[in-house]
């Protein structure tokens, strides 16, 4: 929040009700395109009230992110799962992120977001942070499958893993007629193996297709 405020209830219950109005803004719009008018008119609220929380658009953008993050943060962690917990958490996340990737609206705020991190140092920061967390989340899940594969091997999986849930998003902005039930099903395959299969089960099996 930009400013202090004696009643920090209130303070909470007025910022939750301009990151409301923002994300709707933002989904239905696009981040560029809404402007803190827009954002002001869905909250109820004059621009000049929202400044006192927010300095600017980027920062509730930015916020929406973190607040978002800290969802996800909570969602995986916390907990001693075993390995097949950890697993079954995985996957629920992602078919969490597919839903979501769905709503088109939603996707492309997505990549408006990515874009924006280019610029806006906060956003990166916070993007990275989140890719760095799920980047050791996943090495530990492996890890625990894999216990005798090298590092190098086992960060190799974890960019394999990355770049297949990161490529859903843009194959769906792309084909969003896609059998999204079909996908996750073949998704979860890739995965498994890449997590579950030791190197010589998967080279044996590239081995079968030459």
């Amino acid at each position: 929040m930009h400013k202090k405020h004696l009643n920090q209830e209130k303070a909470i219950a007025r910022c939750e009700q301009v990151l409301e109005a923002a994300e709707k803004c933002f989904v239905e719009n696009g981040f560029h395109k809404s402007s803190m008018a827009e954002i002001s008119k869905a909250a109820g609220m004059s621009v000049g009230h929202i400044y006192n929380y927010f300095q600017n658009k980027e920062e509730i953008i930015t916020t929406i992110i973190n607040r978002q993050l800290a969802e996800f943060y909570t969602e995986i962690s916390g907990k001693a799962f075993t390995k097949e917990e950890r697993l079954r958490v995985l996957f629920s996340h992602f078919r969490k992120h597919l839903q979501e990737c769905c709503d088109m609206k939603r996707l492309s705020l997505l990549f408006d977001i990515v874009a924006e991190t280019g610029r806006n140092e906060e956003m990166a920061a916070a993007i990275k942070k989140y890719e760095e967390y799920l980047d050791n989340w996943l090495f530990e899940l492996i890890k625990l499958y894999q216990p005798k594969e090298e590092e190098e091997e086992l960060r190799s999986r974890v960019e394999a893993v990355a770049l297949v849930l990161n490529g859903v998003k843009m194959r769906l902005i792309r084909n969003p007629n896609l059998d999204k039930d079909k996908l996750e099903q073949q998704i979860k395959m890739i995965i498994t193996r890449l997590i579950c299969c030791n190197t010589k089960e998967q080279k044996d099996y590239i081995c079968e297709y030459k």
